[in-house]
């Protein structure tokens, strides 16, 4: 009798710390801290109850103003201050490849895409787009990607050539960014990841000059969950083109020191 009266009081004891409570009578978690001691007795503690208190739960989690926190620290009508010598003004708390902490000012980062060879350009198919061989790949995420292309109908390679520019002559050259990695396309091959109604990076280029400078962007939204690649294309030449002849000579690639593509992340 003696033994099975022991055996009681032991479970009892295990039992009635499962939970451990200060100054609460009624923890819900493993370790309940009610800070206020203003928790009821029995039943889960009102929003406003909550708000003194602090919880750590069976799987670890930690929640401040919250008994119920969903990740490993949760707070909640509150605001958390981490200071370890790096805070300033304005400053944003990042981490570096392991994941340590510290606060830096923010910095605007630019990615560079990969140019290609680059593409004769013929004024004569108005309707075609050409790959260059320039590319970028993009991770999961928006971004603003921005291309700055020469134009010029001179050989490159030597700086001189015997397609001059005319006298008022103008091209209007329209590029974008594409899905599939073919030679040409018959139309225009934008990629539907580009966000709003024009897809285009579109340009006067060699107009009544030896060189002209194509300068815009267009945002990218890569919802496919990997890295993936956008094809750059240019073509499109426009119908109206005036006086246009020849051929835009090594467009999209690393041919001219100013040609660059570059993109950075948005939110």
């Amino acid at each position: 009798m003696k033994k099975n009266i022991l055996l009681i009081v032991l479970l009892s004891s295990v039992l009635a710390f499962s939970q451990v409570g200060i100054d609460t009578q009624n923890p819900q978690a493993k370790f309940h801290v009610d800070g206020a001691k203003d928790n009821a007795v029995t039943g889960v503690p009102t929003a406003a109850q909550q708000a003194n208190d602090v919880v750590i739960t069976s799987a670890g989690n930690i929640g401040v103003g919250t008994v119920t926190p969903a990740n490993k620290l949760t707070v909640t009508g509150g605001k958390i201050q981490y200071t370890d010598g790096t805070e300033a003004n304005n400053y944003v708390l990042s981490t570096n490849a392991s994941g340590v902490a510290s606060w830096k000012p923010v910095a605007l980062t630019l990615s560079p895409g990969v140019l290609g060879t680059g593409i004769d350009i013929p004024s004569t198919q108005t309707g075609i787009y050409y790959n260059t061989g320039s590319y970028i790949d993009l991770p999961p995420g928006k971004w603003m990607v921005t291309c700055i292309m020469l134009g010029s109908k001179r050989n490159s390679i030597t700086g001189t050539g015997s397609e001059m520019t005319a006298p008022n002559e103008t091209w209007w050259l329209r590029t974008t960014f594409g899905d599939a990695n073919s030679p040409t396309s018959a139309t225009q091959p934008s990629s539907p990841d580009i966000m709003g109604t024009s897809k285009l990076i579109s340009g006067v280029l060699v107009a009544s000059s030896y060189y002209s400078l194509l300068n815009s962007s267009v945002i990218i939204n890569n919802t496919s969950g990997a890295v993936k690649r956008y094809y750059y294309y240019a073509g499109g030449i426009s119908a109206s083109t005036v006086n246009a002849t020849g051929n835009l000579r090594d467009f999209g690639g690393i041919a001219y020191g100013e040609n660059n593509i570059y993109y950075q992340a948005i939110y």
